[in-house]
């Protein structure tokens, strides 16, 4: 008899940072800078576990 199990985990981290930077100079010059970083880290995780029982 033998029995094969198989696990699989998946962790997924997202990490969105956003950088807005406004400059107003004198009245009439705006300056808007958006800096997105979007860091996606994705983790797969394998585990077979197989039992071999004699009868």
């Amino acid at each position: 008899l033998t029995l094969t199990l198989t696990l699989t985990l998946t962790l997924t981290l997202t990490l969105t940072l956003t950088l807005t930077l406004t400059l107003t100079i004198t009245i009439t010059i705006t300056i808007t800078i958006t800096i997105t970083i979007t860091v996606t880290i994705t983790i797969t995780i394998t585990i077979t576990i197989t039992l071999t029982l004699a009868k």
